[in-house]
């Protein structure tokens, strides 16, 4: 019988697998553990994606679509189509749902590091990283284009994480130029002819950097992050629909760069030079 046996390497759980000890604490009166609080934070980082999720289609078609059937009338036509059906108070929705999506988010990674900080001290675990087919080592079908950020290994990162962290600053760009600077300055929320004004820029670096690049990273992160996301969330192990999301993602990420392109080449604009100047003024990219 012994002959039999084998020895073989010790594998040590992935800190993460460890089952989350229950240790609460009283704070008025009310009960609350780690478990508790971290399985609340996971419930309401996918319930903050509902609005979300609910207004991208609206958005994509209006940002993907219309530019391509006419980008001259075609976006600003769907835009006030869409504020007539839509609450005003969508958009605050909106961003308290996005703001909120992101501190989980934050708050969550930050206990996964402590808590793997804390194992690995407590238990001198080491664990090697094995290349699986998970969507958090390899993205949703590996290679370039599949694992699109190659820094799981040396952080710990799982590609659909980086894509969000890429994608906030991206998102709070739009956000600052889209909406808040103009409100700020008093005046309303810009629409399509601002993004034609900013894509045919006198200066190219403004053309380059301020609108075609962020525009179209700001695209391709939130296909990849929300596609990703979704596959994530129904819990997609299946590599073939896995590869149809990955061929969605570069759908959407080529249609919107060409859509970008056709607004750069748009003719007809209503709001004037002030407008875009005020605004990147106050955002330090124009001198006074």
């Amino acid at each position: 019988m012994s002959k039999n046996l084998k020895e073989v390497s010790p594998t040590p759980l992935k800190p993460d697998e460890r089952p989350i000890s229950y240790n609460p604490r009283k704070i008025l009166g009310i009960e609350v553990s780690t478990t508790t609080v971290v399985h609340a934070l996971f419930k309401l980082q996918r319930l903050s994606i509902v609005p979300m999720a609910l207004y991208f289609p609206v958005h994509a078609v209006n940002t993907m679509i219309t530019p391509l059937v006419n980008p001259e009338t075609a976006p600003d036509s769907f835009l006030t189509a869409v504020h007539k059906w839509v609450p005003q108070a969508a958009s605050k929705i909106l961003i308290a749902s996005l703001l909120t999506h992101i501190a989980s988010g934050v708050l969550l990674r930050g206990w996964k590091l402590y808590k793997s900080h804390v194992l690995k001290e407590k238990y001198h675990l080491h664990h090697q990283h094995k290349h699986t087919t998970s969507q958090d080592d390899i993205g949703l079908t590996g290679g370039i284009s599949g694992y699109l950020f190659g820094v799981y290994k040396q952080f710990t990162l799982s590609p659909l994480s980086m894509s969000g962290y890429v994608l906030t600053p991206l998102v709070l760009y739009h956000l600052l130029i889209m909406k808040w600077v103009p409100e700020s300055l008093g005046e309303p929320a810009t629409g399509f002819d601002f993004v034609k004004q900013l894509l045919r820029a006198s200066e190219w670096w403004i053309r380059w950097f301020a609108g075609i690049i962020p525009l179209s990273a700001l695209i391709s992160a939130a296909s990849y992050h929300i596609v990703a996301g979704a596959c994530r969330l129904l819990d997609v192990i299946d590599m073939k629909k896995r590869k149809n999301a990955s061929r969605i993602i570069s759908g959407l990420s080529i249609a919107g760069f060409l859509s970008i392109l056709r607004l750069s080449n748009a003719n007809s604009f209503s709001s004037d030079w002030s407008q875009f100047k005020d605004i990147f003024t106050k955002l330090n990219f124009l001198r006074t």
